[in-house]
């Protein structure tokens, strides 16, 4: 536990302790055994604290980064409305109103990354039209204001990617939190076998969302809540099936919203590196 801690390093030492404590068992040793699991246990408690440190931690940069992508929209549209003016000045009436159209989306907030993408693409096509038409310094302030615009829309990318990216936590969060209530029920039920089975699901839904969220974990913790769920039914555990089932919605809703927050990291990354 120096420095950072390791929460890769602090699962393997759980599933160490856990195996000494069998093995001291095993050879008699009760209450050695005891004292391993109770190791275990302080070591749960100080992996779950780690986890929801790092949670809030995403969170405080979430709300940063949102403060900082809306600071950056007010910029652009201050500037957009200057270059507006110098344009309309400049007798470039129908350019001028498609640059209040951009400052109108930046002022309102309501634009996505997307649609900043897309002006700042437009803003670079209207720079290079001015430029053909020997119009250099106007051509000059539009190419300014689409870098602008280049730098705005990768910051929103980027926010729309951490949001989507805690929208995945919260849904397998609650996909986790069903399982466990299956696994209790079951166990309350004396179907101790069936409890195990699907509390080996919940830990790995656990797993694969501390840090950042594992994509092939999730869709490993997809096929085998599913093949739980058929178990269940062949067991005559009907309720139980249908809450597994329910659990699957979740983490496939979680799957999908991880899948939508990479692929907005990667426009932003394009949008930085054109």
């Amino acid at each position: 536990l120096s420095g950072d801690v390791d929460v890769a390093e602090v699962e393997q030492a759980i599933a160490d302790a856990k195996a000494a404590a069998a093995k001291l068992r095993e050879e008699g040793k009760e209450e050695e055994a005891e004292q391993m699991e109770a190791m275990v246990v302080k070591l749960e408690a100080a992996l779950k604290l780690e986890l929801e440190a790092e949670d809030k931690k995403k969170e405080a940069e979430l709300v940063q980064a949102s403060a900082e992508a809306a600071e950056k929209e007010a910029e652009v549209a201050k500037a957009a409305g200057e270059v507006a003016a110098k344009l309309e000045a400049a007798g470039c009436k129908e350019d001028a109103a498609k640059v209040r159209e951009w400052q109108q989306a930046l002022e309102g907030g309501k634009a996505s990354g997307e649609d900043l993408e897309q002006a700042a693409h437009d803003a670079h096509e209207l720079a290079g039209k001015l430029r053909a038409e020997g119009k250099e310094a106007e051509a000059a302030e539009v190419e300014k204001l689409a870098l602008m615009l280049d730098g705005a829309a990768q910051a929103k990318l980027e926010v729309e990617g951490k949001e989507k990216e805690q929208q995945a936590k919260q849904q397998g969060k609650e996909a986790a939190a069903a399982g466990q209530a299956v696994a209790d029920k079951l166990r309350a039920d004396g179907c101790e076998e069936l409890a195990e089975m699907v509390e080996q699901v919940v830990k790995e839904v656990e797993h694969a969302l501390s840090g950042d969220v594992d994509v092939a974990e999730v869709e490993q913790a997809i096929a085998d809540a599913k093949a739980a769920a058929a178990k269940l039914r062949e067991e005559g555990k009907e309720e139980e099936a249908e809450q597994m089932e329910a659990m699957v919605e979740k983490l496939e809703a979680a799957l999908k919203l991880e899948l939508e927050a990479e692929d907005k990291k990667k426009e932003a990354e394009l949008v930085q590196a054109s």
